[in-house]
């Protein structure tokens, strides 16, 4: 978040909330149909010409993240020319099995089934729409969690704002700022 637009404020329980409010998502596409189609409802005396700009715009917010600045140019660059170190010089990790740690060392070196799989994984997590991380994230600390990994408080109706409407905040609980 460090070139986004952020507000802070403090909960009922006196716990800080950072809203990230910057109006460009590159993962929010599969949001994008739906207001559109919800403004376009809304709004029925656009003209022809405002529809025509509004779903230029719209096109142009869905496909800019995959043919203007690469998205996957990190996972590849790592994968190409670091023999698996990303640019912080840390080793891949597959994001949805943390144990999986790409290691340029095994049998068949970069094509190894598991560093390709590793590769791919990361891929696949950068290119996953908003709607479906938001969703995976919202089933995963739903069921029997009171706190995320690193002891950040799950609040549940927050969280389903998020998931339904992709706004949120993020909570900096006391034990959580001590984690990271």
């Amino acid at each position: 978040m460090q070139n986004d637009n952020v507000v802070y404020t403090v909960n009922e329980e006196g716990v800080p909330i950072v809203y990230n409010v910057t109006p460009w998502d590159a993962f929010d596409f599969p949001r994008k149909p739906i207001q559109t189609i919800i403004n376009k409802a809304i709004n029925k005396d656009l003209t022809e010409e405002e529809l025509k700009q509004y779903d230029y715009d719209l096109l142009n917010e869905i496909f800019t993240p995959f043919f203007g600045e690469s998205l996957t140019q990190q996972t590849l660059n790592a994968y190409i020319f670091r023999d698996g170190l990303d640019s912080e010089g840390r080793l891949l990790k597959n994001p949805f099995n943390k144990l999986e740690v790409y290691d340029a060392d095994r049998e068949g070196g970069r094509l190894n089934g598991i560093n390709l799989k590793i590769v791919a994984m990361n891929l696949a997590e950068t290119l996953e729409p908003g709607t479906v991380t938001d969703t995976r994230k919202y089933f995963r600390d739903k069921f029997g969690k009171e706190t995320t990994a690193l002891d950040q408080k799950i609040y549940r109706e927050e969280a389903m704002f998020k998931w339904l409407t992709g706004f949120g905040g993020i909570p900096f609980n006391k034990e959580y700022v001590e984690n990271i």
